[in-house]
Protein backbone atom coordinates (compact mmCIF):
# COMPACT_ATOMS: atom_id res chain seq x y z
CA UNK A 1 0.00 0.00 0.00
CA UNK A 2 1.44 3.51 -1.15
CA UNK A 3 2.64 5.37 2.05
CA UNK A 4 0.27 8.46 1.31
CA UNK A 5 -2.44 5.96 1.14
CA UNK A 6 -1.78 5.08 4.31
CA UNK A 7 -2.14 8.41 5.66
CA UNK A 8 -5.24 8.79 4.50
CA UNK A 9 -6.38 5.78 6.65
CA UNK A 10 -8.44 7.17 9.72
CA UNK A 11 -7.53 4.15 11.29
CA UNK A 12 -3.84 3.69 10.58
CA UNK A 13 -3.91 7.42 11.28
CA UNK A 14 -5.18 7.04 15.35
CA UNK A 15 -3.04 3.87 15.42
CA UNK A 16 0.69 5.74 14.66
CA UNK A 17 -0.98 8.59 17.16
CA UNK A 18 -1.98 5.93 19.82
CA UNK A 19 1.80 4.45 19.49
CA UNK A 20 3.67 8.07 19.47
CA UNK A 21 1.74 9.28 22.64
CA UNK A 22 1.84 5.69 24.78
CA UNK A 23 5.85 6.14 23.47
CA UNK A 24 6.42 9.53 24.83
CA UNK A 25 4.45 8.61 27.99
CA UNK A 26 6.03 5.86 28.72
CA UNK A 27 10.24 7.69 27.93
CA UNK A 28 9.39 10.71 29.60
CA UNK A 29 8.27 8.47 32.79
CA UNK A 30 11.79 6.69 32.42
CA UNK A 31 13.47 9.79 32.42
CA UNK A 32 11.82 11.39 35.56
CA UNK A 33 12.03 8.30 37.38
CA UNK A 34 15.65 7.98 36.80
CA UNK A 35 16.15 11.59 37.94
CA UNK A 36 13.96 11.42 41.39
CA UNK A 37 15.89 8.07 42.23
CA UNK A 38 19.02 10.08 41.64
CA UNK A 39 18.27 12.97 43.43
CA UNK A 40 16.63 11.08 46.35
CA UNK A 41 20.28 8.26 46.51
CA UNK A 42 21.97 11.59 46.60
CA UNK A 43 20.28 14.11 49.07
CA UNK A 44 20.61 10.51 51.80
CA UNK A 45 24.17 9.94 50.70
CA UNK A 46 24.53 13.87 51.75
CA UNK A 47 22.32 13.11 55.32
CA UNK A 48 24.41 10.80 55.70
CA UNK A 49 27.97 12.18 55.39
CA UNK A 50 26.73 15.64 57.27
CA UNK A 51 25.45 13.21 59.84
CA UNK A 52 29.26 11.45 60.11
CA UNK A 53 30.59 14.67 60.33
CA UNK A 54 28.13 16.24 63.17
CA UNK A 55 28.76 12.91 65.14
CA UNK A 56 32.44 13.02 64.95
CA UNK A 57 32.35 17.05 65.91
CA UNK A 58 29.96 16.16 68.57
CA UNK A 59 32.24 13.07 69.85
CA UNK A 60 35.99 15.41 69.97
CA UNK A 61 34.11 18.36 71.71
CA UNK A 62 33.17 15.76 74.69
CA UNK A 63 36.63 14.32 74.60
CA UNK A 64 37.84 18.12 74.87
CA UNK A 65 35.38 18.75 77.93
CA UNK A 66 36.24 15.31 79.68
CA UNK A 67 39.83 16.17 79.54
CA UNK A 68 39.42 19.64 80.34
CA UNK A 69 37.32 18.67 83.79
CA UNK A 70 39.99 16.26 84.71
CA UNK A 71 42.75 18.56 84.25
CA UNK A 72 41.04 21.05 86.12
CA UNK A 73 40.19 18.58 89.09
CA UNK A 74 44.07 17.09 89.35
CA UNK A 75 45.55 21.05 89.16
CA UNK A 76 43.25 22.11 91.70
CA UNK A 77 41.65 19.28 93.61
CA UNK A 78 38.49 21.62 93.74
CA UNK A 79 35.44 19.08 93.21
CA UNK A 80 33.24 21.51 91.09
CA UNK A 81 35.19 20.40 88.23
CA UNK A 82 34.62 16.91 88.94
CA UNK A 83 30.71 17.69 87.42
CA UNK A 84 31.79 18.92 83.60
CA UNK A 85 34.10 15.86 83.94
CA UNK A 86 31.41 13.48 85.39
CA UNK A 87 29.13 15.00 83.10
CA UNK A 88 31.35 15.02 79.43
CA UNK A 89 32.41 11.17 80.27
CA UNK A 90 28.83 9.81 80.40
CA UNK A 91 27.80 11.56 77.05
CA UNK A 92 30.67 10.59 75.86
CA UNK A 93 30.12 7.19 76.63
CA UNK A 94 26.79 7.52 74.79
CA UNK A 95 28.30 9.48 71.99
CA UNK A 96 30.69 6.29 71.30
CA UNK A 97 27.53 4.45 70.84
CA UNK A 98 26.23 6.35 68.32
CA UNK A 99 29.62 6.82 66.79
CA UNK A 100 29.80 2.70 66.35
CA UNK A 101 26.25 2.73 64.37
CA UNK A 102 27.86 4.96 61.67
CA UNK A 103 27.88 3.79 58.23
CA UNK A 104 30.39 5.74 55.99
CA UNK A 105 29.88 5.08 51.85
CA UNK A 106 33.23 6.39 52.02
CA UNK A 107 35.82 3.25 51.25
CA UNK A 108 38.58 2.43 53.96
CA UNK A 109 36.33 4.90 56.72
CA UNK A 110 35.00 1.59 58.51
CA UNK A 111 38.72 0.90 59.99
CA UNK A 112 39.45 4.46 60.07
CA UNK A 113 36.02 4.85 62.29
CA UNK A 114 36.80 1.58 64.37
CA UNK A 115 40.56 2.94 65.46
CA UNK A 116 39.20 6.29 66.31
CA UNK A 117 36.59 4.62 69.11
CA UNK A 118 39.73 2.46 70.48
CA UNK A 119 41.83 5.64 70.58
CA UNK A 120 38.20 7.31 72.12
CA UNK A 121 38.25 4.44 74.85
CA UNK A 122 41.89 4.48 75.50
CA UNK A 123 41.66 8.27 76.30
CA UNK A 124 38.27 7.23 78.60
CA UNK A 125 40.29 4.82 80.07
CA UNK A 126 43.36 7.73 80.64
CA UNK A 127 41.57 9.90 82.00
CA UNK A 128 39.60 7.93 84.51
CA UNK A 129 42.92 6.44 85.99
CA UNK A 130 43.89 9.14 86.74
CA UNK A 131 40.63 10.81 88.44
CA UNK A 132 40.12 7.74 90.53
CA UNK A 133 44.08 8.08 91.66
CA UNK A 134 43.55 11.79 92.68
CA UNK A 135 40.02 10.33 94.23
CA UNK A 136 42.35 8.00 96.74
CA UNK A 137 43.82 10.96 97.56
CA UNK A 138 47.17 9.86 95.15
CA UNK A 139 47.26 12.97 93.32
CA UNK A 140 51.00 12.56 93.39
CA UNK A 141 50.38 8.69 91.01
CA UNK A 142 47.75 11.04 89.22
CA UNK A 143 49.77 13.48 88.31
CA UNK A 144 52.98 11.11 87.47
CA UNK A 145 50.46 8.71 84.85
CA UNK A 146 49.76 12.66 83.38
CA UNK A 147 53.37 13.96 82.91
CA UNK A 148 53.88 10.55 80.96
CA UNK A 149 52.81 12.01 78.26
CA UNK A 150 50.35 9.20 77.46
CA UNK A 151 47.20 11.29 77.57
CA UNK A 152 49.01 13.63 75.08
CA UNK A 153 49.92 11.19 72.56
CA UNK A 154 46.58 9.04 72.83
CA UNK A 155 44.95 12.89 72.32
CA UNK A 156 47.11 14.02 69.07
CA UNK A 157 46.67 10.15 67.45
CA UNK A 158 42.72 10.78 68.29
CA UNK A 159 43.02 13.83 66.57
CA UNK A 160 44.72 13.06 63.68
CA UNK A 161 42.19 10.23 63.07
CA UNK A 162 39.37 12.40 63.39
CA UNK A 163 40.81 15.07 61.01
CA UNK A 164 41.41 12.59 58.44
CA UNK A 165 37.99 10.61 58.59
CA UNK A 166 36.47 14.45 58.65
CA UNK A 167 38.38 15.80 55.80
CA UNK A 168 37.48 12.48 53.58
CA UNK A 169 33.54 13.52 54.31
CA UNK A 170 33.71 16.32 53.73
CA UNK A 171 35.55 15.88 49.86
CA UNK A 172 33.12 13.24 50.04
CA UNK A 173 30.27 15.73 50.57
CA UNK A 174 31.97 18.12 48.19
CA UNK A 175 31.72 15.65 45.06
CA UNK A 176 28.05 14.71 46.29
CA UNK A 177 27.24 18.25 45.98
CA UNK A 178 28.96 17.65 42.78
CA UNK A 179 26.72 15.35 41.28
CA UNK A 180 23.35 16.81 42.79
CA UNK A 181 24.15 20.10 40.74
CA UNK A 182 24.61 17.64 37.77
CA UNK A 183 21.25 16.00 38.49
CA UNK A 184 19.33 19.28 38.75
CA UNK A 185 20.83 19.96 35.32
CA UNK A 186 19.91 17.02 34.29
CA UNK A 187 16.43 17.40 35.64
CA UNK A 188 16.08 20.62 33.73
CA UNK A 189 17.16 18.97 30.43
CA UNK A 190 14.69 16.65 30.91
CA UNK A 191 12.09 18.98 31.59
CA UNK A 192 12.43 20.49 28.14
CA UNK A 193 13.02 17.56 26.25
CA UNK A 194 9.56 16.80 27.54
CA UNK A 195 8.41 19.75 26.38
CA UNK A 196 9.56 19.56 22.86
CA UNK A 197 8.01 16.34 22.82
CA UNK A 198 4.75 17.63 23.69
CA UNK A 199 5.34 20.53 21.41
CA UNK A 200 6.05 17.56 18.33
CA UNK A 201 3.23 15.74 19.93
CA UNK A 202 0.82 18.40 19.64
CA UNK A 203 1.94 19.63 16.17
CA UNK A 204 1.85 15.70 14.88
CA UNK A 205 -1.91 15.49 16.36
CA UNK A 206 -2.79 18.73 14.78
CA UNK A 207 -1.01 17.22 11.47
CA UNK A 208 -2.74 14.01 11.76
CA UNK A 209 -5.63 15.75 12.46
CA UNK A 210 -5.50 18.22 9.12
CA UNK A 211 -5.14 15.12 7.15
CA UNK A 212 -8.01 13.05 8.11
CA UNK A 213 -9.70 15.99 7.70
CA UNK A 214 -8.88 16.20 3.77
CA UNK A 215 -8.87 12.18 4.02
CA UNK A 216 -13.00 13.12 4.90
CA UNK A 217 -13.46 15.74 2.23
CA UNK A 218 -12.44 13.71 -0.37
CA UNK A 219 -14.36 10.48 0.73
CA UNK A 220 -17.22 12.72 0.94
CA UNK A 221 -16.68 14.35 -2.95
CA UNK A 222 -16.59 10.87 -3.80
CA UNK A 223 -19.69 9.34 -2.49
CA UNK A 224 -21.16 12.90 -3.81
CA UNK A 225 -19.68 12.22 -7.50
CA UNK A 226 -20.74 8.65 -7.36
CA UNK A 227 -24.08 9.42 -6.14
CA UNK A 228 -24.61 12.19 -8.78
CA UNK A 229 -23.63 9.63 -11.02
CA UNK A 230 -26.16 7.01 -9.94
CA UNK A 231 -28.63 10.02 -10.13
CA UNK A 232 -27.91 10.30 -13.35
CA UNK A 233 -28.01 6.42 -14.98
CA UNK A 234 -31.45 6.53 -12.92
CA UNK A 235 -32.62 9.55 -14.50
CA UNK A 236 -31.49 7.81 -18.03
CA UNK A 237 -32.29 4.45 -17.09
CA UNK A 238 -35.96 5.94 -16.05
CA UNK A 239 -35.95 8.00 -19.75
CA UNK A 240 -35.29 4.85 -21.37
CA UNK A 241 -38.07 3.09 -20.01
CA UNK A 242 -40.66 5.26 -20.09
CA UNK A 243 -39.63 5.80 -24.31
CA UNK A 244 -39.72 2.12 -24.60
CA UNK A 245 -43.40 2.04 -22.84
CA UNK A 246 -44.64 4.86 -25.37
Amino acid sequence: MPIKSLFENAVFNWVLISSIVILMIITNGILALKTIEDLSSTQNSLYNTGDIIVELDDLHNLVLMAETGQRGYLLTEITEYLTPYQDALGRLCAQLNDTKKLRSEVPGQAKRIASLILLVEQKINELTKTVELALAEKEKSALKQVMTGRGRDLYKELRAELEQIKTLEINYRNSLFTVLSAVEREAKATFIISGITSALLLLGLAFFAKLNARSEAKHRLQLEQQNEMLAEKVAMRTKELTLYSD
